[in-house]
């Protein structure tokens, strides 16, 4: 997407101008279960990406790459680790994740972890694009998270570059109604940006939409509308190129109400420039600590200058958490959380360690 780097004199003029300490919020996508499975046996060997399983749910077979496994116990009560779900990733007999060791804790700090994954217990299935769809797995600096994908035709015709905006935000969209009974219009836009292999082409798109989305319009085209009420939604869009190929694409849609608002935070460092960003943010640990490992996040506020907006300026950021150490402050805990943009996730592959750095709630 190009940038329109030009100030205008009137957004010169609000800049210079003190700005407005509005508060700052944080919103995260929620646990939603999609599908459910048993470990059918106990994984044997040193290590292993496929599981056994038994009574599936009927979803697991829509289960896509990049998802979030959950495992427990088969009493949901003590957690095993999060693991990512791998291409090709289900069957009725069998869930493909991550290459793990018995003992892998996946991005669960392994001293948080009381047992490894063994026969009966509960796999959910989360509907979560976190850090684990972003940062692969490796090892001494090779990434073999999905050694077995087939490469295909890709070198030859790969398929396009879908992008999606999101009422003139980048992907993902996060707001706030002042009704519990209100609903957002949304306007999501694909745009295709095509390799020279497929010049002359022509594109398709169909577009999935929550169940709870009114007057959807679009479906099959580039631009998709709709009213949505509060919620926490995920949108997919699957473009078809007709040489490229097949290309699925998805945003995140938060919508807040007075019955469901966001988290308070405090922004207390901000390091975040043209190409990537990190901001640490410190809240009360009952404020944050529900917050699941690597969930994708959203910091932002209604920032202005002045008093007044300035369009251009940044308003917040979807990233990442990446950790968040507690401390006791007499009377409360809190934590100072970091949070990778998802360009800054991608250039720290190398640097940042094997597991998440967290405490439990």
């Amino acid at each position: 997407m190009p940038r329109n780097v030009a100030l205008t004199a009137t957004e010169q003029s609000r800049l210079a101008s003190r700005q407005h300490l509005a508060p700052y919020y944080l919103s995260y996508h929620k646990d939603t279960s999609i599908a459910t499975a048993t470990v059918a046996n106990t994984p044997q060997g040193y290590s292993y990406a496929k599981l056994d399983v038994s009574g599936t749910s009927a979803n697991l077979l829509t289960t896509r790459d990049g998802m979030a496994a959950k495992i427990t116990d088969n009493f949901g009560t003590t957690l095993r680790g999060y693991y990512r779900v791998r291409p090709s990733a289900a069957a009725s007999t069998y869930l493909n994740i991550e290459e793990i060791a018995p003992a892998d804790p996946g991005f669960l700090a392994s001293s948080f972890r009381t047992g490894a994954i063994g026969a009966t217990d509960l796999i959910t299935i989360i509907e979560r694009y976190d850090l684990y769809a972003v940062k692969p797995h490796t090892v001494s600096g090779v990434i073999n998270q999905d050694w077995d994908i087939l490469v295909g035709t890709h070198n030859v015709t790969p398929e396009p570059i879908l992008n999606i905006v999101v009422n003139g935000r980048w992907r993902d969209y996060v707001t706030m109604l002042d009704n519990d009974t209100d609903k957002a219009a949304i306007s999501a836009i694909a745009s295709v940006i095509k390799w020279p292999t497929s010049a002359g082409s022509t594109v398709t798109y169909a577009w999935t939409v929550p169940a709870a989305f009114t007057s959807v319009a679009g479906a099959g085209t580039a631009t998709l509308t709709a009213n949505a009420p509060p919620g926490d939604y995920i949108v997919y869009c699957q473009m078809v190129d007709s040489i490229g190929g097949t290309f699925n694409g998805s945003c995140w849609i938060r919508i807040h109400s007075p019955s469901d608002p966001p988290l308070k935070v405090n922004v207390t460092s901000d390091t975040s420039d043209m190409n990537n960003g990190k901001i640490t943010v410190r809240a009360v640990k009952s404020v944050i600590s529900a917050i699941p490992p690597g969930a994708k996040v959203a910091v932002w506020g209604p920032m202005t200058w002045g008093g007044l907006d300035v369009a251009s300026a940044r308003h917040g950021m979807v990233g990442y958490l990446y950790q968040q150490p507690f401390s006791h402050v007499p009377g409360f805990y809190e934590t100072s959380a970091d949070i990778y943009s998802m360009v800054g996730a991608a250039l720290a592959l190398c640097q940042l360690p094997a597991n998440l750095q967290l405490h439990p709630p």
